[in-house]
């Protein structure tokens, strides 16, 4: 099976079942490139495993989560570059989350191009005010949340 995973963060921490996953699979990891590149020990190996870094772009003139922090993350305001063409040969895509912009894109472009979409979930996002109320981010979620086909819920309380 062809699958995309698509968020900032989802490599560190989860090499052995990211591996265990290309074991059975085609595996595409997008991400984007930050200071330090995605974790990438014990993964690379796979010949079932690519990772790809994406450039990222505002969705408004300039990310307010940037000009914050100074960096981009899960809550910036940003899209990926060019990601329906890495999303367009993959069977499943996988995203992390149901509010961040990534989020939004990767199941938007997911249903134009009539691909499953499963969501993986830490947040509980009822009891969060942050992301069930303050647009854009409950926009996201209603989104994400109405049209993935799956849910993964990563916590009991998730």
């Amino acid at each position: 099976m062809k699958l995309a995973v698509v968020g900032y963060g989802l490599v560190r921490g989860r090499e052995p079942e990211l591996a265990y996953l290309a074991e059975n699979n085609d595996v595409r990891i997008i991400g984007y490139y930050k200071r330090s590149k995605m974790h990438e020990s014990g993964i690379t190996n796979s010949k079932r495993l690519q990772l790809v870094y994406l450039d990222v772009k505002p969705v408004l003139l300039v990310d307010p989560f940037f000009l914050f922090r100074h960096e981009v993350g899960c809550s910036s305001w940003v899209y990926f570059q060019n990601l329906e063409k890495h999303l367009r040969d993959r069977e499943i895509i996988i995203t992390h989350e149901l509010w961040p912009f990534f989020s939004y894109q990767s199941t938007r472009i997911s249903k134009g191009l009539n691909k499953k979409v499963v969501a993986i979930v830490f947040e509980n996002i009822t009891r969060n005010p942050f992301f069930s109320f303050i647009p854009p981010y409950s926009h996201n979620s209603r989104y994400v949340a109405k049209n993935a086909d799956l849910f993964i819920a990563q916590t009991r309380k998730a």
